[in-house]
């Protein structure tokens, strides 16, 4: 193992100094959703449905840029090089840690952890290949309608409920792509609780590594 890398119980951990970067990216993309959702309200009393909707969209993949941050998915190989093994650890410590400044956040509870509307709107071709092959199976309903906005239950079709490819709900604040749904407010109080916690952490670090008057000179460039 590299002398150069802390060993830690058996993982690589990052020192403050390398986790900072990690933490900045948070606190960036948190101001990413933010901006996206204010043009998502600024869309809204336009009827602007399409703009709406990517907004949203831009909204949740800078969440879910937070969200690979926080948890590494990794594809298991049966052979490993001594690089990739640890390469794997440093990762591994890494998500630790920044979930540690994120509160010890829960992946179970956490709607950042939720990926499966981001994937839907990130591969959506290949989603909508699967859904409009079982429709030709008969296992699905077909599609009847895209980009609407309002109550999905104001949306009839000969008795039954539309089904929508994509729909963006400012009743419920939900995000929809085909039948997976997120709940956009609670996404955003969650991007900013961890936003709070890791604009915390940085202080702190500045406040170790540089002192008082550079530390605030930071945190006001932050502001800008």
């Amino acid at each position: 193992m590299s002398a150069n890398v802390n060993n830690e119980s058996g993982l690589l951990r990052l020192t403050d100094k390398e986790l900072h970067y990690f933490v900045s990216e948070i606190v960036l993309q948190a101001n990413a959703v933010r901006n996206a959702i204010l043009t998502l309200n600024a869309a809204l009393p336009k009827n602007d449905s399409q703009r709406v909707m990517t907004s949203a969209q831009g909204a949740i993949n800078a969440a879910m840029a937070i969200n690979r941050l926080l948890w590494v998915n990794l594809a298991t190989k049966d052979h490993m090089t001594e690089k990739e093994k640890e390469m794997r650890a440093w990762r591994l410590s890494r998500a630790k840690q920044l979930r540690k400044v994120a509160g010890n956040i829960n992946a179970e509870k956490s709607p950042l952890a939720y990926r499966k509307v981001r994937n839907a709107f990130e591969h959506l071709e290949e989603y909508l290949d699967e859904f409009l092959f079982d429709i030709r199976r008969g296992t699905r309903p077909p599609i009847t309608a895209d980009m609407n906005m309002g109550a999905k239950t104001a949306f009839i079709l000969n008795g039954e409920p539309m089904v929508h490819l994509r729909f963006f709900d400012f009743h419920a604040n939900e995000v929809s792509v085909l039948d997976r749904t997120l709940n956009l407010q609670e996404l955003v109080d969650e991007v900013n609780r961890v936003d709070r916690l890791a604009r915390k952490w940085l202080q702190e670090h500045r406040l170790r590594t540089y002192g008082p008057y550079v530390a605030q000179y930071l945190e006001d460039l932050d502001g800008e």
